[in-house]
């Protein structure tokens, strides 16, 4: 891991370049770059998956999300951006087990990339005891076969992706699902939103990659290099994506991250930035707006802000740009995405490999005696 230097940005960027060539073995920016055309992709897939999906009878009473990292990120961008014309309560469960309050009648979307993920393996099999019904969406792996041994259907995904890399296609999938089975949304109008958000992403898929001055992805990443990122969000939409930041960064860029939001931030976290702690020094704070955030909220960013100012070591206020929620929320993500890239490249590590993950996992099958 390399060290900061100080100078100025452009001085710094033909170094960052060269380096890429060395650090990127695993095509990471090829995987970020090519995120619109995946959600195009998984959605037309989705889209051809839905068409020929049983219609449930009796109808759902609710629509649980089952899954882990990469794989449940999806969940908490479907459930933000469809918050409001839903008639089905989503939940996204990240454990073993299920969460409280399902009847037999909810229906589960088992995610697992791999489909060896423990905990996803789990909380499907304890909702098939229950006698509520599935759908995986997986590339194989124990999910597919149980699933299918069980007669679920299952929304194979393309292969050869890290889990979190193939956010277009898991996000699709849930997406198109979740409009399938809740009456208050139609797959087919969500489906041509999904075409529409791709083709706006697009625009942005060289412009957040590129190693220049003008990049706001990159002068993000290089404030990154020594300070730890609090990611403030106030609507849904935000608050997912900011979720998706700090798991790029944390995977990405293996940099710890945090995310808070508001309101609540203003009834607790904001006293914590007020006495002078010298690791204040080393945090910056970066606010994920959107045009559809509450006038309060708005507000209250901007107090914040000023208050702030001189307490911690950086701030940045970034606004989503998008003619919808769906679109706002998917720019902040793609930022999101690009900025970890870049960050890992200027911290000096290969952005694809988690080892700290499989380390862990591989300590998990060790016997405990």
């Amino acid at each position: 891991m390399t060290t900061r230097r100080q100078g100025p940005l452009a001085a710094r960027i033909a170094e960052w370049r060269d380096r890429e060539a060395r650090l990127d073995g695993g095509g990471m920016r090829g995987r970020i770059a090519g995120l619109p055309d995946d959600l195009a992709e998984g959605g037309r897939r989705a889209a051809a998956f839905v068409t020929d999906l049983p219609a449930c009878d009796p109808p759902p009473t609710a629509i649980a999300v089952l899954g882990m990292g990469g794989s449940a990120i999806g969940g908490d961008l479907v459930a933000a951006f469809t918050a409001g014309r839903r008639r089905l309560p989503l939940y996204v469960q990240r454990d073993y087990g299920l969460p409280a309050g399902l009847d037999d009648r909810a229906v589960v979307i088992a995610s697992s990339y791999s489909g060896n993920t423990e905990e996803t393996l789990a909380a499907y099999e304890a909702a098939r005891a229950a006698g509520m019904r599935a759908i995986a969406v997986t590339t194989g792996g124990r999910l597919a076969e149980r699933a299918r041994e069980l007669g679920d259907p299952v929304l194979v995904l393309p292969p050869g992706y890290p889990p979190r890399a193939a956010l277009g296609h898991s996000f699709a999938a849930c997406a198109l699902v979740v409009a399938a089975l809740d009456p208050g949304l139609d797959s087919g109008r969500e489906a041509e939103a999904l075409e529409e958000a791709a083709a706006a992403l697009r625009a942005m898929a060289g412009t957040w990659l590129e190693w220049s001055a003008e990049n706001p992805a990159l002068a993000l990443a290089a404030m990154f290099e020594d300070r730890f990122p609090i990611l403030c969000a106030g609507h849904a939409t935000a608050i997912a994506a900011a979720r998706r930041w700090k798991a790029q960064l944390n995977e990405n860029s293996k940099i710890p991250a945090w995310t808070s939001e508001f309101p609540e931030h203003n009834h607790n976290e904001i006293a914590g930035f007020t006495a002078g702690h010298p690791s204040l020094r080393g945090i910056c704070i970066v606010y994920l707006e959107t045009p559809w955030d509450h006038a309060r909220v708005e507000r209250r960013f901007d107090v914040v802000h000023r208050v702030l100012s001189g307490k911690v070591g950086a701030q940045r206020r970034i606004e989503a740009i998008g003619r919808s929620p769906l679109e706002g929320m998917l720019w902040l993500c793609y930022l999101g995405d690009c900025t970890s890239f870049l960050c890992s490249i200027i911290m000096g590590l290969d952005p694809t490999p988690v080892t700290a993950i499989e380390d862990l996992k591989r300590a998990l099958e060790e016997p405990t005696w």
